[in-house]
């Protein structure tokens, strides 16, 4: 495999992610009726104007040592969001309306840092909850975990579930590139009525009780502050200032696959906004200017046949075009050794992106659609060796 392809072929997968970071979590909304459109025109009229993100600075000040990557989400804001209202399934006849966002009520807010510890990386997370929210969460924890106790305070060890029975746990060499995580675990505490500390073990989870319980903790470096400050307002806030070569973050075995265009790469940060629409803003910071214009030329190039396959899709089917007018109207662009990327997703495009991923996986596979009796263009997802 050759680093050109494979920068290529990570290019597209950065693309296509940016497209469905946040559909991931409406895409059980996907089912609603066929007058869509007029349900988030409905919604935009209705729904109250959403509150910015909370201040980031608040919630920094408890970042652990050594922290490399922060994730803030205004919870609260993202659940009042005109799309979500419009894209919430309606209850089946006979059937109670299913609300995929009901395991989010009663949180405000979510701040996730990553860090490490000797060699390790763990994360851990505060979680803002509503005034009488907690017998309601508590309850779901008790349920899903085991009781530990973490700094004195009485907490939860939730790991994934079990397979089902007759079938397999699946392995990361089922997925290549996938991480195994039926060993991961969280563990989680309510430190009072209205504050939940999580972590990815005990040790990472009694960081988070010690920054909390004495009001400070290492803060973070100006560098990752500065990629998140650029994300401020968002309704999801992401940074990361990676803490060593990328090679050498990579599993062992596999540094020499990172692509040429990349291996420079020093950190990024993403911002989600929902409203009536999704825009998502993504940016990669790049050792030097040289390697950010490759990184945009390369994505530039694997733009067009992305575009041209999605448009196929949309003359067989005119319900994928508002999918081709967001894939059409995604920007890369540089600055410096910055790349940024943007999109937009309507309500529409978000309904038909899983016919897009499918046609992905097909053609990953070396199949091919038949759309409207003309062969699909040649896939962009081109893992080859040379």
């Amino acid at each position: 495999m050759t680093d050109n392809k494979m920068l290529q072929g990570l290019l597209l997968i950065c693309i296509v992610c940016l497209l469905g970071a946040t559909a991931v979590t409406l895409l059980d909304y996907s089912r609603y009726t066929e007058d869509g459109s007029a349900r988030v025109a409905a919604a935009a009229e209705a729904a109250p104007e959403t509150a910015t993100a909370p201040e980031s600075a608040s919630v920094l000040r408890l970042a652990p040592e050594d922290t490399w990557a922060v994730g803030i989400v205004d919870v609260k804001a993202l659940l009042a969001a005109q799309i979500i209202q419009a894209l919430k399934p309606e209850a089946e006849p006979g059937m109670p309306a299913m609300d995929p966002t009901q395991m989010a009520q009663g949180v405000d807010s979510v701040a996730t840092f990553g860090f490490t510890a000797g060699e390790e990386m763990l994360w851990c997370a505060l979680v803002e909850c509503q005034e009488g929210a907690r017998a309601a969460l508590e309850q779901q924890i008790v349920q899903m975990g085991e009781q530990v106790t973490v700094a004195g305070l009485t907490a939860y060890a939730i790991k994934p579930p079990a397979a089902e029975p007759g079938m397999a746990p699946m392995a990361p060499a089922d997925i290549p590139g996938v991480p195994d995580l039926s060993a991961q675990e969280g563990v989680l505490a309510f430190a009072d009525d209205t504050t939940l500390l999580a972590g990815s073990s005990e040790s990472a989870l009694g960081t988070m009780i010690a920054n909390y319980q004495g009001d400070s903790g290492a803060g973070v470096g100006s560098e990752l502050q500065q990629l998140l400050q650029g994300q401020a307002g968002s309704q999801v806030q992401f940074a990361a200032v990676l803490p060593g070569a990328l090679s050498d973050l990579v599993p062992e075995g596999q540094a020499g696959e990172v692509p040429a265009g990349l291996a420079s790469l020093k950190g990024g940060a993403l911002g989600v906004n929902l409203a009536a629409d999704v825009k998502l803003a993504a940016m990669l910071r790049l050792g030097t200017d040289a390697d950010a214009q490759q990184v945009v030329q390369e994505a530039t190039a694997q733009l067009d046949p992305l575009k041209q396959q999605v448009q196929q899709m949309a003359q067989a089917d005119a319900a994928m075009q508002p999918l081709a007018d967001a894939v059409n109207g995604i920007s890369v662009s540089s600055a410096g050794t910055d790349v940024n990327m943007s999109a937009t997703l309507t309500a529409d495009a978000i309904k038909s992106l899983p016919a897009l991923v499918m046609a992905a996986m097909m053609g990953g596979m070396g199949g091919a659609m038949d759309m409207g009796g003309e062969a699909m263009p040649e896939p962009a997802f081109d893992f080859g060796t040379e």
